[in-house]
């Protein structure tokens, strides 16, 4: 069965697959529509407060990457954690070459437009090594 949203969507974007999260007795509040021409989606995880994806180029390259959409309906703290591989200052990184300065200008100006703030951590600010090269990938943001 087609719901509103379909019927909506499909009119909006003809010819463009969608994937939305609302479903009856769902406040669902994300979208997201795509040419499949350009791009395929895979929908790995729809649930109330996120869609996450696979996105691959149709393009001769073919880069792959992952997305996350989130409508956060939250009354409580927001935590996220991970290997962000990218430092945020040239300070925690060290060994090997400089670090890409529009790559970290980018994940500061990420954290602040989420506002997020990084939460303190003790022991070694390095989080990974390879030979020579130590660098601080692995944040906490809340």
């Amino acid at each position: 069965m087609i719901s509103c949203i379909d019927n909506v969507l499909h009119s909006m974007f003809p010819g463009w697959d969608t994937v939305h999260n609302s479903i009856p007795n769902m406040m669902g509040r994300i979208c997201i529509c795509w040419n499949p021409q350009s791009i395929n989606f895979s929908c790995l995880i729809n649930e109330q407060q996120h869609i996450m994806g696979r996105i691959q180029s149709s393009c001769s390259s073919g880069k792959m990457f992952l997305l996350s959409v989130v409508y956060g309906s939250n009354d409580r703290a927001w935590l996220v954690e991970g290997d962000f591989n990218i430092v945020r200052a040239s300070s925690e990184s060290v060994g090997g070459g400089e670090p890409n300065i529009g790559a970290m200008c980018e994940f500061n100006d990420y954290i602040r437009d989420i506002e997020v703030s990084e939460h303190p951590h003790s022991g070694s600010q390095f989080t990974w090594c390879r030979n020579w090269k130590e660098k601080g990938l692995f944040r906490v943001l809340v």
